[in-house]
């Protein structure tokens, strides 16, 4: 692209010159440019934002014209459900306008809302009612659909995978969300035998968004034998997995059940990413072991405790880990050695005993800490001096240090562990420290 943006630029005319010398209308240099070449330009700009789409429309006509002949400003189609009055206007909302204009490329579509729901039978019964429809009107345009994305605000309301999978316009689909703000789901009664449903993933799936309860049927009540096919149920493509919502009272979790959750985990023969949101673990399994231990790229933690933690760290082994928003009831074990890169992002205050245990033992390269109050000059002073008085390496790895959203620690904070880490293992070692 560079290449044809270089020889059309030299074939351009000065700044306010005309294509026609005799013509009196000055035309701007910048309309001189290839339709696509100005596409090109518009996409690296807009980035797909309807926002910045929409600037860039109310320039000229010209560039108006541009960007509704290009299909792809146009196969993102967001929906906040709850800011239409009616459900007939859904339909005749910019839905037809996009579906037109996106011709044959694959769509993205996210459904969602704008605010909390109300509370209420009535707005769940509205909310399934919405869903129902938008699933109705994506199955009957018979275009390709690339991401689908549905976040409600009742468990409920949610389709389940099987209405997904059987829509015949997912056939290329990549990426799947399917969550939801409150889980009201009737919990069946407790058992270890596998639900009677089945279903499979679309094969092209890469990145998968799902409830603890929807990933069920996939999980097997027995151990992995020579009867089960791994990745069963799943595209084998599958590079990233989040599950939210899974806890000892989910639909059907029972604690064997939980075990085998990790064997499909392991059969994941392409996954590279994978995060909880809102996990608990009972008592009883914090204590089981051990186990295999099933390594990964990335592991995201959002909302656990302690007992889940160190559960899941017994389980898995990731490069990369972010602890995000979790909470420290329980002494936390040491990190694995494998963890080179260590997120901890939302950590108050009060857990800055725990986020002490965890630091003083890790050996990895690269820290980030996002709006955790517990990294203060405080708490970075008692890790040097517990450091020196144990005669103990503190963060001996460290390469890289990124800090933004908290108040500390002082530039003269970092500066005091930079120097006393250098001291402890080589003066002529640096890392870099970026303060946002």
């Amino acid at each position: 692209m560079h290449a044809r943006l270089r020889h059309t630029a030299a074939t351009f005319l000065p700044l306010g010159s005309s294509a026609d010398p005799s013509s009196k209308r000055i035309i701007p240099t910048i309309q001189q440019l290839d339709p696509k070449i100005l596409t090109q330009i518009f996409k690296l700009t807009a980035a797909q934002s309807v926002v910045e789409r929409g600037k860039l429309e109310g320039v000229c006509r010209w560039w108006r014209a541009v960007i509704v002949q290009e299909p792809g400003f146009w196969t993102t189609i967001g929906i906040q459900y709850d800011t239409m009055p009616t459900l007939d206007a859904l339909v005749t909302s910019h839905i037809p306008i996009y579906l037109e204009r996106a011709r044959k490329e694959p769509l993205s579509l996210y459904l969602g809302r704008r605010w909390p729901a109300a509370h209420g039978e009535a707005s769940k019964a509205r909310e399934r009612a919405v869903v129902a429809l938008l699933l109705d009107i994506f199955k009957m345009m018979q275009k390709p659909v690339e991401s689908l994305s549905i976040c409600t605000y009742w468990g409920s309301a949610l389709p389940n995978a099987e209405e997904i999978t059987e829509m015949k316009s997912i056939i290329g689909l990549r990426h799947l969300t399917l969550h939801c703000v409150v889980d009201d789901a009737t919990h069946s009664p407790p058992g270890n035998s596998a639900p009677e449903e089945t279903y499979t993933y679309p094969p092209t799936l890469t990145c998968l968004t799902i409830q603890a309860r929807s990933l069920l049927p996939l999980i097997p009540s027995t151990p992995p034998s020579s009867s089960w096919p791994r990745s069963q149920g799943f595209s084998k493509l599958l590079t990233t997995l989040s599950i939210t919502n899974l806890s000892p009272n989910s639909q059907g979790y029972t604690t064997m059940r939980m075990e085998r959750l990790f064997d499909l985990l392991d059969s994941l023969l392409h996954l590279q990413s994978l995060s909880f949101d809102e996990l608990i673990v009972d008592q009883a399994l914090s204590g089981a072991g051990p186990w295999l231990v099933t390594s990964i790229r990335c592991l995201a933690v959002k909302r656990a405790d302690s007992t889940a933690l160190n559960y899941l760290l017994g389980r898995l082994a990731p490069m990369e880990l972010t602890l995000d928003a979790c909470t420290f009831s329980t002494p936390v074990a040491a990190l694995p050695l494998c963890v080179g890169h260590l997120t901890l992002a939302n950590i108050p205050q009060r857990y800055s005993p725990a986020m002490h245990e965890i630091l003083s033992s890790w050996r990895g390269t690269h820290l980030v800490v996002h709006g955790s109050p517990f990294f203060s000059d405080f708490f970075l002073s008692n890790l040097q001096r517990n450091s020196a008085l144990n005669q103990q390496l503190l963060l001996p790895g460290l390469q890289h240090v990124t800090v933004f959203n908290c108040v500390e620690p002082t530039a003269g904070g970092m500066d005091a562990l930079r120097s006393f880490i250098a001291q402890q293992n080589n003066p002529s070692r640096t890392w870099e420290c970026c303060h946002k």
